[in-house]
């Protein structure tokens, strides 16, 4: 959807997760006041990083790199998200 100046409620994003194993597709983004501002998508080891990648979508208000997020699914804490600029590796 997009308001009238045209700007999508959500953009696609890439994001470091902090955790034990790579979050599930449906996994819930939250900022720091416990408000939802986003799900997972997909996620990855990435071995060229060492460590968790995802790609999710994120509301447009929580879109500057360096956003953290806590990640949970179920109510469950999950670990922690950075949102990152893509691609993951500039050359």
């Amino acid at each position: 959807r997009t308001h009238g100046r045209r700007e999508t409620a959500k953009g696609l994003r890439g994001l470091l997760i902090d955790a034990d194993q790579p979050p599930p597709p449906g996994a819930e983004l939250f900022d720091d006041d416990g408000k939802k501002v986003g799900e997972i998508t997909s996620s990855a080891r990435s071995f060229a990083l060492d460590r968790l990648i995802s790609l999710g979508y994120v509301h447009r208000r929580h879109l500057a790199p360096g956003t953290e997020f806590a990640l949970k699914q179920g109510g469950a804490e999950l670990g922690r998200a950075e949102l990152v600029e893509l691609p993951f590796i500039k050359k």
